[in-house]
């Protein structure tokens, strides 16, 4: 049997949640409900596509040239209406390629179990690089050269490009959210809480905050941060992460989360069936795309190269494109 990534695995298991939130000390304190909305369909549009693939990760870097990751790896030169399958040059994968990260249209990363393939040509050509064992996490790189990745061994950096890995002392092992504002500063979040390091992951410290598996995890500056946890809470801090509220609780069931914001105040959470606008520091919470409740279907991930333009994608093959 093939190992599944850690994202897929929530998404679509849910036996095995009581051992999974068992982890930590949950705090179940209902958050002050903020202002919701229901304006589903704004600015959304399903997408016809040429395939059936499923794809669980999208970057795009413009308007028109995006990559995706899943069953396959494919790359898209008109906005997502046609995909073509990219070869990786080695064997089948060994899971489903859940996480991926492109700096420009020519280079970028994709995440495997246990391994990472690199492209310097638009994906006409993959290098393998080895860095842990079992089942992959996560990966978030800052540029080109340094990056973070984790799977079932552990948390591990690159300062070369992937060419090596250093494993990193964190506290647990399996670590599904990673998010760094520099080589120094960063934040995880692993099966109960999240860490912070301030010297580029020499060294880890738990926050003060019971968030059960955190997958989403965003910060803006130093101070302004966002997550998203398995459990559907929405958190922020404005403190760097001393101190975290939570601002909204999604009732959709345990699955995966993502986050994605333009600035402290704005931008959009991903969960369960649904597409959420976030805005005013999360006093205005706007559903704009929704999941017909009927089916078994969810969201697998989504993308946005600017505030106008957007992507998501589910488990199931349906594809949107969010266009103002």
């Amino acid at each position: 049997m093939q190992p599944a990534p850690l994202r897929y695995f929530f998404a679509l298991s849910i036996l095995l949640a009581p051992l999974l939130f068992s982890c930590g000390k949950d705090d179940d304190t209902e958050p002050p409900a903020p202002v919701t909305k229901d304006s589903v369909g704004a600015g959304w549009k399903a997408i016809t596509r040429n395939e059936n693939y499923t794809f669980l990760d999208l970057s795009f870097q413009d308007g028109a040239h995006g990559f995706a990751a899943g069953t396959v790896v494919a790359k898209t030169t008109d906005s997502g209406k046609t995909w073509q399958k990219l070869s990786l040059g080695q064997a089948d994968p060994l899971a489903r390629l859940s996480f991926m990260q492109f700096f420009s249209k020519e280079r970028g990363y994709v995440l495997d179990a246990g391994v990472i393939y690199k492209t310097v040509d638009g994906g006409n050509t993959w290098t393998m690089h080895k860095y842990g064992t079992g089942q992959a996490n996560t990966m978030f790189f800052l540029n080109e050269q340094t990056g973070f990745a984790s799977s079932a061994s552990g948390l591990y950096r690159t300062d070369d490009g992937a060419a090596t890995w250093k494993q990193l002392d964190v506290k647990g092992r399996l670590v599904p959210g990673i998010f760094f504002l520099d080589s120094l500063n960063g934040w995880i979040g692993d099966m109960s809480t999240i860490q912070r390091t301030t010297d580029g992951g020499k060294t880890f410290q738990s926050q003060n905050v019971n968030t059960g598996v955190v997958f989403g995890l965003v910060f803006l500056d130093m101070d302004n941060g966002w997550a998203i946890d398995v459990k559907g809470r929405l958190w922020k801090t404005t403190d760097g992460g001393l101190n975290w509220q939570n601002i909204h609780s999604f009732k959709e069931g345990n699955t995966f989360g993502n986050l994605h914001f333009f600035d402290k105040d704005n931008g959009y959470v991903l969960y369960g069936k649904g597409i959420y606008k976030i805005a005013n520091g999360g006093i205005t919470i706007t559903k704009e795309l929704q999941l017909d409740e009927s089916q078994s279907n969810l969201f697998a991930d989504f993308y946005f190269t600017d505030r106008d333009h957007g992507w998501a994608t589910t488990y199931s093959q349906l594809f949107f494109r969010f266009k103002r």
